[in-house]
Formats: structure tokens, sequence, C-alpha cells
């Protein structure tokens, strides 16, 4: 039985449960009062439960800082990739490929190459 109530006292202090917290347990173990146990353990849980809330709330408010600097890097990224496009780009970036652009993923552009009215051929 000694054993019992020294694994009682530890878990009890494992799972964060005050000082005098653990002192009342022990009274009502004494008086068996099972239902006032039951509710010291409720409020200890409780307790933790809030804990994990609050910690979880700051977890999420780093996690939209990581996602709004991680889009920051993706869209200068990509302005920087478009303006060395624009520069490099010898032939244009022609209109946007609405006609088409079910076929695409991303965007699409078309830009003639030859001019439609004094060639048969379309080139884009």
């Amino acid at each position: 039985m000694e054993n019992l109530s020294e694994m009682l006292l530890q878990n009890l202090k494992d799972a964060g449960c005050s000082h005098e917290m653990i002192k009342q347990f022990l009274c009502c173990e004494e008086e068996g009062q099972i239902q006032e146990q039951l509710d010291l353990l409720s409020v200890q849980r409780q307790k933790l439960l809030d804990k994990v809330h609050r910690e979880e709330k700051k977890i999420v408010c780093l996690d939209y800082l990581v996602y709004q600097i991680e889009k920051q890097k993706t869209n200068k990224m990509k302005t920087m990739n478009e303006q060395l496009f624009n520069k490099e780009n010898v032939f244009g970036k022609g209109e946007a490929n609405t006609a088409y652009a079910q076929y695409f993923q991303g965007e699409s552009y078309l830009h003639p190459l030859t001019d439609p009215e004094a060639c048969s051929i379309f080139y884009s």
C-alpha cells in the first residue's frame, strides 16, 4: 500500500499539481471524498489545457510570421525573375493567352513573331 501512495504522490507531482493541491487531494483520499478528488483533478486538467492553448496560440503566431516571410520571399523572387526575363527576352512578352488558359498551369502569353496579315503561317 505504501508503494501505491508513493506512486499517487509522484503522479500528482508529474501532473504539475501544486503542493497545496496535493495536500487537499490527500486529505480527500483519507476521508474517502472521491468526488472532491475528481473535482481537484478536473481543475488541474483545465489549468493544463489552458496553458497548452496559450502556447498553441504562440505557435500559430510564429507559423503565420513564417508564412508571411516565405510569401514575401517568393514574391521577391518572382519579381526578380520577371525583371531578368524581360531584360533578356528579345521577342517580348505578348498578351495574356486567355483563350487557351484552361490548358496551362500558371500564366500563358501569346506574342506573334510573324505578322498574321503579311504571312500565312502564324508563329508565336
